[in-house]
């Protein structure tokens, strides 16, 4: 399983008593894949590779929901800790815009499910670890 720098609710590096705190198994997925998740494709000037869809593809007025779905799946499957994605369902309101998914994934070394569901302009994901949320939302 990978480990990560310990992350608060806005993403940022948390810092426990000034110090950094690392963690690991299901967390540090749940980590890794809100932060891809959130992440468009050639935002990060270190790989611009890294990210789920590019936004040219994702924020217009109609987008290919087929793609964006197919596109979004093959990134959560590609964060290190996930073996395969076990339900997926998305939604686009049209009059408001707001894309909506929702998908459990199968972790690699555990038998355990991480259940997460993000809601697009009005705000973020959630991602709750086998019911307990794991402090990223």
């Amino acid at each position: 399983m990978p480990i990560d720098f310990k992350r608060d609710t806005n993403g940022d590096i948390a810092l426990e008593n000034g110090n950094f705190s690392l963690v690991s198994g299901r967390t540090a997925v749940a980590q890794f894949l809100w932060s891809r998740l959130e992440s468009f494709v050639g935002e990060w000037f270190m790989n611009f590779d890294y990210g789920s869809v590019d936004k040219e593809r994702m924020l217009v007025k109609a987008p290919n929901l087929s793609y964006v779905s197919a596109v979004r799946k093959a990134q959560v499957v590609a964060v290190p800790g996930i073996r395969s994605v076990s339900e997926y369902k998305m939604s686009l309101d049209p009059v408001t815009r707001n894309l909506q998914e929702s998908f459990a994934v199968i972790l690699e070394e555990e038998e355990a499910v991480l259940s997460v569901s993000s809601v697009g302009s009005s705000g973020g994901m959630a991602v709750v670890l086998l019911g307990e949320y794991g402090g990223i939302t």
